[in-house]
């Protein structure tokens, strides 16, 4: 987390991993454990067809100066 800037793992957990993980876009790789200090994710087959998806179009389309 520090790598992107980010201060407070709570925030950050709760504004941006929950939601992926909630869309099916992310898995814990320990899933019996949420809390663990082990704990990592990684992307499903989904979040990477939504990346593949994204990556492919054309970059004039996209809203990121917005």
């Amino acid at each position: 987390m520090e790598v992107l800037g980010i201060v407070n793992q709570t925030r950050a957990l709760n504004r941006h991993v929950q939601p992926l993980l909630d869309a099916g876009s992310l898995e814990r790789t320990i899933p019996d454990k949420p809390t663990s200090r082990l704990q990592r994710y990684r992307l499903t087959d989904a979040g990477r067809d939504c990346l593949d998806s994204n990556s492919q179009r054309d970059p004039a389309d996209r809203d990121d100066d917005k």
